[in-house]
């Protein structure tokens, strides 16, 4: 059965669960998917790349094209993949296939690649805010945003931040 991957580093803060919205494409689309955002051109070594064609579906790409970590000026996308997969049981079969790509590791986007043109794949640009929990930053950024927005810790928790905010600088 199709199943989905999240990876642990990628939060993300949204009204409707990112993977409900996937699912949701899912229930018109009938084939794997992956959530991306739209970073800087100047970003886009750090990611994997979809290239595509919009749909009739809002937000979604057909996709033609997919590279992990592309050098600067081998892409003309910014559509970068983040950490929420829907996909089809057939990539076990594909990952397995798999050889080492960058950085000599089996990458998930060159198993995707292929699944991709086997079935189809849609990239899917979610409504919503992702923070890269795996960097200290934006951890930080997403346990200070998440916890202002929680229903009994904002207030008190904004409280804090003002006399955080005021105190003397050492």
């Amino acid at each position: 059965e199709p199943f989905m991957v999240l990876l642990g580093d990628d939060l993300v803060m949204s009204k409707a669960a990112c993977c409900k919205q996937m699912i949701d494409l899912y229930n018109h689309v009938g084939e794997s998917i992956v959530a991306i955002q739209q970073v800087s051109m100047d970003q886009t070594h750090q990611y994997g790349i979809v290239e595509g064609t919009p749909t009739e579906h809002e937000r979604t790409y057909q996709v033609h094209r997919m590279v992990e970590k592309p050098a600067p000026g081998t892409t003309n996308s910014n559509l970068a993949i983040i950490g929420r997969y829907l996909l089809m049981p057939e990539v076990f079969d594909l990952l397995e296939k798999t050889t080492p790509g960058h950085g000599g590791e089996i990458q998930l986007t060159d198993a995707l690649l292929a699944l991709s043109n086997k079935q189809g794949m849609y990239a899917y640009e979610f409504v919503g805010k992702r923070y890269d929990a795996g960097d200290k930053l934006g951890y930080l950024k997403a346990i200070v945003d998440f916890a202002l927005r929680h229903n009994s810790l904002g207030a008190p928790f904004r409280e804090y931040l003002e006399t955080v905010l005021a105190a003397p600088r050492p």
